[in-house]
C-alpha cells in the first residue's frame, strides 16, 4: 500500500474513532441520571440475557431464546426486546404497539460472546420520551458531526497528499527511473523546503553517476577489445607460449602451442606443462629460478627432436601478478632458420675459400714444386749414374716430407673451414686460435701485407667452436687485407700492416651503455683486427652486418662474410664492436667471455711418439690400393704383420676367417659398396674385443665422435706419418 492511502487511511481511521468515542461520552454525560436509575435493572437484563442466551445461541435454540425473550419483554418498562445472532440466522423480536407507548423509548444494545467470539446482539427498549427525544437529537449531532470531519478529514488528507507528499512521489519515481536505469531521468520539484535541496543533490548524483557509469562502460568496452586483441595477438604470434603458475600447471597458451601439441586449451588449462610436454622437464630448475630470482632464462642450447627435423629455441620469463607467482615459457621453432643459417654459412666459407683460392693455388704450386723438384732431381742424377749418397738422400727426403706436411695442413685448414656441422663448444686457448688463423694467412693473402701478432703469455680461454671461431677471424683478416689492397685506387701504395691484438677486458657500466650486448661485470677477451686500409664511411657503418651487403666490386664480396661473424659471436655470448675513419683504416673488435676451465686433453686423437718393435697381426682396408701399400709397408716396419684389403668385401673374409689372432684393425672410413661405420659394427658382432683404428681423409666430425663413443679405440686423419700412426696401432694394440 502507498504511503498516501497509508497517510488518509490512518486520519479517517482516528477521525472515526475519535467521533464516535466523543458523542458516546456526551450522551453519557447528559443521561447520567437516567442512566443511574437504569443502571441495576440494565445490569440485571445484560446479566439475565448473556446468560440465558448464550448456550440457546451456540445451540441455534429457537425455542429457548423466545422464551428467554419472553421473560425479559415481561417487564413493564421494556418497549421491546430482540436478539439476532452474527450470522443473520437467527432475528428475534418482541415489542408492545407504538401507540400504547408513553413517552420516548430508550434503546438498549448489548452483545453476546462466548469465550471471546461475538456470538449476536441483543437490543432492549425502554419508554422514555425525554430520554428518546435527547438521545435521538444526540446520534443525529454526532453523526452528522462524525460524517462532517471525515469529510473534512479526508479534504485535508487529499491536500497534504498533493502538496506535502508529491515531493515525496517525485523522489520515488526518480529512485525508479535510475533503478530501471534511465541516468538522462531529472528530477523537478517546485518547492523552496529541504525537499528542493534534496532535488539539487539528486540531480548532481545522477549526473555524476552517469558520467561515471559512462565512463566505465566505456573503459570496458576498452578492455573488451584490448583483450580480444591481446588474445588475437597472443594467438597469432608463431611462438609456442604458454602461462604456468608457480607450480608448472598451465593458465593459458595460444593456437601455436595447441598446434604443437594437438591440445586444446580447455583440456590442458590447470594440467602440469612437464606432464604435456616432456622436453621442458630438464628445465625444471631453471624455471624455479626464474620465478625465485625474477630473471628471464633464455636457454642457448636448442632442443633436436628424436628424427632431428625441430630445433626449438626455449626462453622462461618471470610472470608477477598481485595474486600470484608464475611464469611464461616461450617456444620457438626455428628449425627453417637454422637451415637457412647452415646454407648462409656454407655459402659464406664457399666465399671465403674463393677468396683464398689464388693464395691456396700459389702454396700448392710452391709445395708440388718441392716434391716434384726433389723427385726429378734425384731421377736425373740416377739416369746419370750420381747416385746421391746417404746424407743428400736424407736431405732430399726431408725437403719432400716438409712440402707434404705443409700441403696436409693446408688441406686440412681448407677442410676445416668448409665442413658444415652444428656448433661443437668446447675449452679452448684464442692464443692456438689465433697463431692456426695466422698460419692460414700466411700461406694465403696478398703477399704485401704482414700480419703483426700480439698474444696473452698465458693461457686465453674461453667456450667456443674453434672452426667457427676461426671462420670468424679469417674472415675479418681477409677484409683487413681487401681494405689494404683489392678496394685501393689503382694510383695507391698497395699492401700494409694488419695488427691482432689478444686482450682481456672487464666490462663497466659506461662500457655496457655504449655496448647494450655486454653484461655489466663480465671479463671479456677482446681480440682487435687493426688495419690501415680505405676506412668505412659512416653512413653505411651500420649496414656492415646486412647479409649481401658489400662495400667490394662486383665480384670481390657475397656480403655474407661479416653477417656470419656477427651471428657465430653472438652464438658465443659475444659481440662484434667496429671503429672505422674513411682513409686511415677499421678496428673490428670481437668480444667473447672468459673462461677459467682448463684444456681437456684429446685422448684418442694420433701422437707423434713413435713406439719400439712390436708384434702381431694387423688387418689394414682402405679403397686406396697405394694407402694399404703403404701402411702395410710402415706397419711391417715396425714389426707387425700386416693383411692387407682394398674393398669392404675383401677386408669381411680377411677379418672372418683371421678374427682371432687379429690384433688390430685400421679402417677407411669412405669405401664404395660398405663404409667404415658399417664394417665397424659388422666387426663388433664378429668379434668385440679387437681394437678398430678410423682413419679418413676428412677431419674429424658428428659422425667419426659418434663412433668413437660406440667402441672405435682410435681416429687417425690422413696423411700421416710412420710414427703418428705406429704409436696409435700400438695404444690400440695395447689397449
Amino acid at each position: 500500500m502507498k504511503f498516501r492511502y497509508k497517510i488518509i487511511l490512518a486520519l479517517t481511521v482516528s477521525s472515526i474513532i475519535f467521533n464516535i468515542i466523543f458523542g458516546f461520552f456526551a450522551i453519557e454525560n447528559e443521561l447520567e441520571g437516567e442512566k443511574e436509575r437504569f443502571n441495576n435493572k440494565i445490569e440485571h437484563f445484560n446479566s439475565l440475557m448473556q446468560l440465558m442466551n448464550v448456550r440457546p445461541l451456540w445451540d441455534f435454540d429457537l425455542e429457548k431464546i423466545q422464551s428467554n425473550l419472553d421473560l425479559i419483554f415481561r417487564d413493564p418498562e421494556v418497549v421491546a426486546v430482540s436478539l439476532r445472532d452474527i450470522t443473520g440466522t437467527i432475528n428475534i423480536a418482541i415489542k408492545n404497539d407504538t401507540q400504547g407507548v408513553t413517552g420516548k423509548v430508550i434503546p438498549h444494545k448489548l452483545v453476546i460472546f462466548k469465550d471471546g467470539d461475538k456470538l449476536g446482539e441483543a437490543q432492549i427498549e425502554y419508554s422514555n420520551s425525554i430520554y428518546s427525544s435527547r438521545l435521538k437529537a444526540l446520534v443525529i449531532e454526532r453523526v452528522v458531526l462524525t460524517l462532517g470531519l471525515i469529510l473534512i478529514n479526508i479534504a485535508v488528507v487529499f491536500l497534504i497528499s498533493s502538496y506535502l507528499l508529491k515531493p515525496i512521489d517525485s523522489v520515488v519515481n526518480g529512485l525508479r527511473k535510475i533503478d530501471e536505469g534511465d541516468f538522462n531521468f531529472r528530477m523537478n520539484i517546485d518547492t523552496a523546503d529541504e525537499f528542493k535541496e534534496i532535488e539539487i543533490y539528486f540531480n548532481r548524483m545522477v549526473a555524476t553517476l552517469s558520467m561515471e557509469i559512462k565512463s566505465r562502460i566505456d573503459k570496458e568496452d576498452q578492455l573488451v577489445e584490448i583483450h580480444k586483441y591481446l588474445e588475437n595477438v597472443f594467438n597469432s604470434i608463431p611462438s609456442i607460449l604458454i602461462s604456468v603458475d608457480k607450480s608448472g600447471n598451465i593458465t593459458q597458451w595460444n593456437s601455436a602451442a595447441e598446434k604443437f601439441t594437438s591440445i586444446n586449451f580447455s583440456e590442458a588449462a590447470g594440467r602440469s606443462v612437464w606432464q604435456l610436454i616432456p622436453i621442458l622437464e630438464e628445465y625444471r630448475d631453471a624455471f624455479i629460478a626464474v620465478i625465485r630470482e625474477e630473471r628471464t632464462e633464455e636457454i642457448k642450447r636448442t632442443y633436436v627432436s628424436p628424427d632431428k627435423d625441430c630445433y626449438i629455441n626455449i626462453s622462461i620469463s618471470p610472470l608477477i601478478s598481485d595474486r600470484d607467482y608464475g611464469a611464461v615459457i616461450r617456444l620457438d621453432d626455428i628449425t627453417e632458420m637454422k637451415h637457412k643459417d647452415e646454407k648462409l654459412n656454407h655459402a659464406q666459407m664457399m666465399d671465403t675459400i674463393g677468396n683464398l683460392a689464388g693464395g691456396l693455388a700459389h702454396d700448392f704450386n710452391n709445395v708440388l714444386a718441392g716434391i716434384t723438384g726433389t723427385i726429378s732431381l734425384i731421377k736425373f742424377r740416377m739416369n746419370r749414374g750420381d747416385i746421391p749418397d746417404r746424407n743428400e738422400l736424407m736431405k732430399f727426403l726431408d725437403i719432400m716430407e716438409d712440402s707434404g706436411v705443409r700441403a696436409a695442413d693446408l688441406t686440412r685448414q681448407i677442410l676445416s673451414l668448409s665442413r658444415r656441422e652444428e656448433l661443437n663448444f668446447r675449452i679452448v686457448d684464442l692464443n692456438i686460435i689465433l697463431k692456426r688463423v695466422i698460419e692460414f694467412c700466411n700461406h694465403t693473402l696478398d703477399k704485401s701485407v704482414e700480419i703483426q701478432l700480439r698474444l696473452r703469455e698465458t693461457e686465453a680461454t674461453a667456450l667456443a667452436d674453434p672452426v667457427r671461431l676461426e671462420q670468424v677471424l679469417l674472415n675479418l683478416c681477409i677484409n683487413a687485407s681487401h681494405s689494404m689492397t683489392v678496394m685501393r685506387n689503382k694510383d695507391e701504395v698497395k699492401g700494409g700492416d694488419i695488427r691482432i691484438d689478444l686482450e682481456s677486458y672487464i666490462a663497466d657500466e659506461f662500457f655496457c651503455n655504449i655496448h647494450p650486448d655486454a653484461e655489466s661485470g663480465v671479463s671479456y677477451w677482446r681480440i682487435s683486427v687493426i688495419d690501415g686500409g680505405v676506412g668505412i664511411e659512416k653512413s653505411i657503418l651500420k649496414k656492415i652486418f646486412e647479409p649481401f651487403f658489400t662495400t667490394k666490386g662486383r665480384g670481390k664480396g657475397t656480403g655474407l662474410g661479416l653477417a656470419m661473424s656477427y651471428n657465430i659471436i653472438k652464438q658465443h655470448n659475444g659481440f662484434i664492436d667496429v671503429y672505422s675513419e674513411p682513409g686511415k683504416g677499421s678496428i673490428f673488435s670481437v668480444y667473447l667471455p672468459v673462461n677459467d676451465l682448463k684444456i681437456k686433453e684429446e685422448s684418442k686423437i694420433e701422437s707423434d711418439n713413435a713406439p719400439g718393435l712390436e708384434s702381431g697381426l694387423i688387418l689394414v682396408i682402405d679403397d686406396e690400393t697405394s694407402m694399404c701399400e703403404m701402411a702395410g709397408s710402415m706397419l711391417k716396419l715396425f714389426g707387425y704383420d700386416v693383411f692387407t684389403a682394398d674393398d669392404a668385401e675383401k677386408g669381411i673374409e680377411l677379418f672372418r676367417e683371421n678374427h682371432q689372432s687379429i690384433k688390430a684393425v685400421l679402417l677407411d672410413m669412405i669405401m664404395p659398396k660398405k663404409n667404415g661405420g658399417e664394417l665397424f659394427q659388422l666387426f663388433r658382432e664378429i668379434n668385440s674385443s679387437i681394437p678398430i683404428v678410423i682413419t679418413s681423409g676428412f677431419s674429424r666430425d658428428e659422425e667419426i665422435d659418434k663412433m668413437l663413443n660406440d667402441g672405435i679405440s682410435y681416429f687417425i686423419q690422413k696423411p700421416f706419418s710412420m710414427d703418428s700412426l705406429a704409436s696409435i696401432i700400438s695404444k690400440a694394440v695395447k689397449s
